[in-house]
């Protein structure tokens, strides 16, 4: 398996900062539904650690369910 470059996960990690924000979310919120520490995603957001591959799926799974949540929800009940 190809290994991740640090440019790719950098990108990668920018697009999950974009994501939380455009849902509305808090790194605190974001915490409580990965079970992950709120510390380490400030660290990883902020790109002063890595993280294993397990931590970011977690948080990817969690931003996409939440939009697709978001999405899935009729206009009326979204909010």
């Amino acid at each position: 398996m190809k290994k991740m470059s640090d440019e790719n996960l950098d990108q990668m990690v920018e697009k999950m900062v974009e994501m939380r924000k455009m849902l509305g979310i808090s790194r605190v919120e974001l915490a409580k539904r990965t079970g992950l520490n709120q510390t380490l995603i400030r660290k990883l957001e902020r790109g002063m650690s890595r993280a294993h591959v397990d931590d970011y799926m977690m948080i990817i799974d969690t931003l996409t369910m939440e939009m697709l949540v978001r999405d899935l929800l009729p206009k009326d009940r979204k909010g």
